[in-house]
């Protein structure tokens, strides 16, 4: 599994956990990883929050860049937090890769696209991930 696909896994667990409801179009059942990797469209109610989850390779210098829908005028970007991974209980890991938790509050309804870029801030060419998600915003 990619580093892309292992990112849209976790999209769709964190908004299944959360009170909005993330499901890809005409899929009766819960979307599978391999499934979400396929579709990158989703569903979601106007004025539902959306947590993206997205591996990050911190040790080497890489972070999430938002590079479309930063100033979505049917979304807001309500948070972005990169969270180091934990030892059992212990504190962070010093220096391991993290995970960027992005939280996006759905504004209007029809049709946008959140799309971000992992490099490093000091090389923007360089870029090791991308990530792109159509999001079809509905009435509540």
């Amino acid at each position: 599994m990619t580093s892309h696909s292992r990112s849209l896994a976790k999209v769709l667990a964190a908004v299944a956990a959360s009170t909005a409801l993330l499901v890809a179009p005409a899929m009766a059942a819960a979307p599978s990883a391999q499934h979400v990797a396929a579709a990158h469209n989703f569903t979601v109610k106007k004025g539902h929050t959306v947590t993206i989850k997205l591996d990050t390779a911190t040790d080497g210098g890489f972070g999430w860049v938002i590079t479309q829908g930063k100033h979505s005028a049917k979304f807001t970007v309500v948070s972005k937090k990169v969270v180091a991974p934990k030892q059992h209980g212990n504190p962070p890991i010093v220096g391991g890769d993290s995970t960027t938790v992005y939280k996006l509050r759905m504004t209007e309804t029809g049709n946008a696209t959140f799309k971000a870029v992992e490099r490093r801030s000091f090389d923007k060419k360089a870029v090791i991930d991308r990530f792109t998600l159509h999001l079809h915003i509905t009435k509540p």
